[in-house]
């Protein structure tokens, strides 16, 4: 036992209420160990499902140890992380450009928070996959439009920051562990898959490029970046209707709006950020699948890591990790009352500011990352 522990990722402690609390999580105490049951049967890759339960209370005392005490709790990922190489996978085509799939930016902020704890960190692209020598990798699937099917015997995490609805319970037995962007999504994942660990894991930021820059004048009143999807997105035709002057960097807008709000089609990650900086505030919406699971997109972060003020769909998420502090719409009318109020309010920036240092704290990748490093080394203990 001690020899498993110590294998285990560092915890380093920053102040927390519960210190006799932090001290069981140091030492691995067993009453933090969540019990996961054990079917009958076999996974999809062949590993009985008697030892992937097995694999899965060992991981999910690992991941619990995190979450305990989390956000008061940094880590550090221990020597077992030095060159371990992890391959994240991602929808992005080949041949697309990747500054317009945000899976690409997305996976590229993970990656720098998993190499900063020491990990030896690849993106692969859809047709990536499955390319040979990748043995002894540990995979880490955003879910997207398509599934990564891991290889079997293969470490494997899933991480499902969109397209919930497509997920079943054959395409989960092949993982070890999956990570949820909301409760919601969390608590059917279980149900789906009984004997795998699954935690929810919302979605974040890169603080590494979202940040404040009080140098920066605040030159656009209202700004949107995100592509069409080939609908007239609620959030830009709300502004559109009612009149207000919105600035769209984003494709297929032409057959939605007059192209004089069109500023541009694709920006990479710092331009975003950029662009964030400089708006009094930023559009947001959700899918709709999104607002129904209660998952709040990265878009939020960003945009309030930024110290920018924005202003989003209702999403029951955005209560539950924001505390209600994200001003949100329900329909046209609601939508131009909240941004009129927000233009005119002389402490708009103040709150923006108050809450941009609460999500730099406690939603960037960093975070997420020393989560994921904890699942790593679970998963490298417990038996294939």
């Amino acid at each position: 036992q001690a020899a498993k522990a110590s294998r285990r990722p560092a915890l380093v402690c920053a102040p927390a209420e519960d210190d006799a609390l932090s001290e069981r999580l140091m030492l691995g105490s067993a009453d933090v160990v969540r019990r996961v049951a054990a079917p009958s049967g076999e996974s999809r890759d062949g590993t009985p499902l008697a030892d992937r339960a097995t694999r899965a209370r060992r991981l999910g005392f690992a991941v619990e140890a995190v979450r305990g005490i989390w956000p008061a709790v940094t880590r550090r990922a221990g020597p077992e992380a030095e060159g371990r190489r992890v391959a994240i996978k991602v929808c992005t085509p080949v041949a697309q450009d990747e500054d317009i799939w945000g899976d690409t930016h997305y996976a590229r902020g993970l990656k720098a928070a998993l190499e900063a704890l020491g990990y030896a960190v690849r993106i692969d692209k859809r047709e990536e996959w499955h390319l040979p020598g990748r043995a002894g990798e540990v995979a880490i699937h955003l879910h997207g439009i398509w599934q990564y099917r891991p290889e079997p015997g293969t470490a494997s995490i899933l991480w499902i920051i969109s397209h919930p609805e497509a997920i079943d319970a054959a395409f989960l037995s092949a993982y070890d562990a999956v990570f949820c962007a909301s409760d919601a999504i969390a608590a059917r994942v279980r149900a789906l898959a009984p004997g795998i660990v699954v935690e929810t894991l919302p979605q974040c930021t890169d603080a590494a490029v979202f940040f404040p820059d009080p140098a920066i004048r605040r030159d656009i009143d209202i700004a949107f970046v995100g592509n069409s999807r080939r609908i007239y997105r609620d959030s830009v035709r709300f502004a559109v209707e009612e009149g207000f002057d919105v600035a769209i960097w984003g494709t297929r807008w032409e057959p939605f709006v007059d192209r004089r709000f069109i500023r541009g089609t694709s920006l990479a990650s710092r331009e975003v950020a950029d662009v964030y900086r400089r708006s009094k505030v930023v559009l947001n919406d959700h899918w709709e699948d999104q607002r129904r699971e209660g998952l709040v997109n990265n878009r939020v972060f960003d945009v309030l890591a930024c110290d920018t003020t924005v202003l989003s769909d209702a999403n029951p998420g955005l209560a539950t990790l924001l505390g209600g502090q994200v001003p949100t719409f329900a329909d046209r009318r609601s939508f131009a009352t909240a941004l009129r109020a927000l233009l005119a309010d002389p402490r708009r920036d103040e709150r923006a500011a108050e809450l941009g240092a609460e999500v730099r704290r406690n939603h960037t990748f960093a975070e997420r990352a020393a989560v994921i490093a904890a699942a790593i080394a679970a998963i490298g203990e417990a038996p294939a």
